[in-house]
């Protein structure tokens, strides 16, 4: 198991630093960067408070946990994004002893009595929604939320990342930046790309003709990638998102 000495060691700085970093103490004044670095070696090397350990070995009870994902499963095989977030799933279960069943979409559900918890990734369609609820009222939402939902969700802000990207692109001096990007409906911008291409042409950095829509999967986005980068040298963006 590892130690806080672990964790200083790897991170450079004193043992009291990290013991206050991870007991979120209000007073400590050391850079965010830092602060970054330490928790990141502490998941790394599975670090747990005392109070996490008390509380991870007094839960209550068997636990299982479904996930549904409101996609099909050869997704993933395209997407590593989604790859990335079962996997996660998986591996966090299988640390803290909670027995899981995954589901894709038109897989059919389980007919299991013992759900304690449902993780529904993606967006789910109303039968899928309706099914889950059904099951049990402990819910969570992986990669999508509704304004005003009773449930739980875990999501991206990407309209806050889009903005943060071209604030940090114009930092280094560039003045035309480009977009590659899916769609979830054809002809329909998604949320990174409505916020990248309004704030863009805000900063006046972002136009039309550098913005490349493709699929969400990686071989579209090698593709959009590389047609953009066989345009002449004076059509070219100077850098895209």
């Amino acid at each position: 198991m590892a130690t806080l000495k672990d964790i200083a060691i790897e991170a450079g700085v004193s043992l009291a630093t990290v013991s206050r970093v991870l007991n979120d103490d209000p007073t400590l004044n050391v850079k965010e960067e830092t602060k970054h670095r330490i928790l990141e070696i502490a998941e790394k090397l599975e670090y747990k408070t005392s109070s996490a350990r008390k509380n991870q070995t007094s839960a209550l009870g068997p636990q299982h946990i479904l996930a549904l994902y409101s996609y099909q499963q050869d997704l993933e095989i395209n997407d590593p994004y989604y790859l990335a977030i079962r996997h996660g799933i998986e591996t966090q279960c299988e640390k803290l002893g909670i027995e899981l069943t995954n589901c894709y979409e038109h897989s059919g559900l389980p007919e299991s009595k013992n759900i304690t918890g449902i993780l529904i990734v993606g967006k789910p369609s109303p039968a899928l929604r309706e099914a889950a609820t059904a099951l049990t009222d402990n819910i969570c939402f992986i990669d999508f939320h509704e304004p005003g939902s009773e449930y739980d969700a875990v999501d991206i802000d990407l309209a806050r990342i889009s903005k943060e990207s071209i604030d940090y692109f114009i930092a280094q001096g560039v003045t035309r930046i480009g977009f590659i990007g899916g769609e979830d409906q054809p002809g329909k911008a998604d949320i990174r790309e409505a916020a990248f291409v309004e704030y863009g042409r805000l900063q006046q950095v972002v136009s039309e003709q550098d913005i490349y829509r493709g699929g969400f999967s990686s071989s579209s986005g090698y593709e959009l990638a590389k047609n953009a980068g066989e345009s002449r040298l004076s059509q070219r963006p100077v850098c895209g998102f």
